[in-house]
């Protein structure tokens, strides 16, 4: 930050050669004499000087406005904001003084107030290539998307090598999921710094978006070389290398996965007893932790099977939601709370098994079914739906969790949705949870049918997906538990999507019964919703009745 404010007040004079007794200067000469300190870097002898110039003079507006400036430095935010409001007392023209004060008000939150300050600068100074930058975050901040993209404009034709302004350019076009434009950005702002890991991320990401996959690895290894720790960037290598089905190299990466909730689980086992594959397991107890995502646990829950081969004992921590699912799965000899004590000998991460046991795309073990209801609960939850009609029936899940990073892409909105609920077909809403969007939508249609609070855990969810000849889902975990359980399961794919779908794949050597539908572009579900809508059609004639 400091090189980039610094070129604000930096008067563009020569260091000072000599220094004379400052007890001789004028105030005016001491603020003189304090702006060569400040340009040759001298921060804590201009800072000296300025309060002193202000003692001999107090209507000094330049000294107030630096002096604000070098105790923001030092993070005082209340003796910069005395002297940046002095400042503008006795100098409503000066423009740095603007530019800080919308800075301070930008970092109090108060986002609609620092743009008049920035706006002002602007107007009082058009060189300030700060301001545009800031500006335009502040616009941005506030979903102004519009006017962000008039200012950062501007301010590329006043300053078309700052990186800053082509970064919140590349920034404003990926909200506007144009990802050719922002990679060009993106790419010309690392003309300009070429030092910043976010630039290579955000680059290689919009890279991604447009499925551009050995470019973004290209990319990442670039920010690697730059930044050799840089975890979360091997991690991206990682999942790129496993969305082109590259599992050798790409698990490896994957373990840079590792994070939250269950990296601090196991920060409390010791490293020793950690399973590398390599240990004989005969005998043994294996203690298999599940991660953050409810379908991550469904997927990779099918290696138990491969562990008990093993002649081992197979212990799963995991989430009081799956815990009655689990339970049924053959191989699972105990499913625990994370909260509980636990006696074992080793213990892997769950989605680590594959590494560890040496999967390729052509050597996942995909015998389904692997998961199944409990036929008591599949039992309650048909007499709950009632006799089976002369129609087929049709579990849909078509938003996810909304706390799911992905979730606005992957989400397919209900109105589109709905298109579906013209097939002759009998609907049941497999998820749990539903926003009063999708309710009012949901209830101009008598035949699809919500359960909600009557769903408690997946064991409930699981009976459903049993009794449905159809599953249709977003990339949510009740795709992964349709295919699970063997399911005719039909699961739609944004465009650039998650690693375990792979690259224009219609199948998934994951669940041998999924069909996929994939965006031809980005965001473009109306296509995808009218694929599904006439293979739906299509299906439902040939449903016995």
């Amino acid at each position: 930050m400091f090189k980039l404010i610094k070129n604000l007040f930096s008067a563009d004079k020569e260091p000072i050669a000599t220094e004379p007794k400052a007890s001789l200067l004028t105030g005016a000469e001491l603020q003189e004499k304090a702006n060569l300190l400040f340009s040759d870097g001298r921060l804590m002898q201009a800072k000296d000087l300025y309060e002193r110039a202000l003692q001999l003079d107090p209507t000094l507006a330049k000294a107030h406005s630096m002096l604000g400036f070098l105790f923001l430095e030092e993070k005082n935010l209340l003796r910069a904001q005395h002297h940046i409001v002095k400042a503008l007392e006795l100098d409503p023209t000066l423009a740095n003084a603007h530019y800080l004060q919308g800075g301070i008000l930008y970092d109090k939150g108060e986002i609609a107030s620092s743009v008049a300050s920035y706006q002002r600068a602007i107007e009082l100074d058009n060189t300030l290539r700060l301001a545009y930058r800031d500006l335009g975050m502040a616009y941005i901040m506030l979903g102004q998307a519009q006017e962000a993209n008039v200012i950062v404009d501007r301010g590329l034709e006043l300053f078309p090598d700052f990186c800053d302004l082509h970064y919140y350019k590349g920034n404003l076009q990926s909200l506007e999921l144009d990802y050719v434009s922002a990679e060009k950005s993106y790419s010309l702002a690392l003309v300009a710094e070429k030092k910043s890991l976010m630039l290579y991320t955000d680059l290689a990401n919009a890279q991604a978006q447009q499925n551009k996959i050995e470019e973004a690895i290209n990319t990442y290894q670039l920010a690697l070389k730059e930044f050799p720790d840089a975890s979360e960037v091997e991690l991206s290598v990682g999942i790129s290398q496993l969305l082109l089905g590259d599992y050798p190299q790409g698990l490896k990466s994957y373990e840079r996965r590792l994070k939250g909730v269950m990296l601090e689980f196991m920060l409390k086992l010791p490293k020793e007893a950690r399973w590398t594959g390599k240990e004989d397991l005969t005998g043994k107890d294996i203690l298999l932790i599940t991660e953050e995502g409810h379908g991550d646990t469904i997927q990779f829950i099918r290696y138990v099977k491969l562990l008990k081969s093993k002649k081992c004992k197979v212990i799963v921590v995991a989430s009081p939601l799956l815990k009655r699912l689990l339970a049924t799965i053959d191989g699972i000899d105990e499913v625990r709370d994370f909260v509980d004590e636990i006696s074992f000998d080793c213990y892997s991460p769950l989605m680590s098994l594959p590494l560890l046991l040496g999967t390729t795309v052509d050597t996942i073990p995909a015998n389904i079914p692997y998961i199944s209801s409990e036929p008591e609960r599949a039992a309650v939850w048909g007499k709950r739906l009632g006799p089976k009609r002369a129609k087929p029936l049709v579990g849909i899940a078509l938003t996810g969790n909304p706390e799911h990073k992905r979730n606005k892409t992957r989400s397919l909105d209900m109105k589109l949705a709905a298109r579906l609920f013209s097939a002759d077909a009998d609907f049941v809403i497999l998820q749990k949870d539903l926003s009063a969007y999708d309710r009012e939508i949901l209830s101009h249609y008598p035949h699809v049918r919500h359960f909600g609070p009557e769903m408690h855990d997946f064991s409930d969810t699981a009976a459903l997906v049993e009794l449905m000849d159809l599953v249709i889902s977003i990339d949510t975990s009740i795709a992964h538990l349709g295919g699970a359980m063997g399911k005719p399961t039909w699961v739609l794919i944004e465009y650039n999507p998650d690693w375990r779908w792979l690259l224009h794949r219609t199948d998934s050597p994951w669940y041998p019964s999924a069909r996929l539908f994939r965006q031809p572009k980005v965001r473009d579900w109306d296509t995808v919703t009218e694929d599904v809508k006439q293979a739906l059609e299509s299906f439902v004639r040939t449903v016995p009745a």
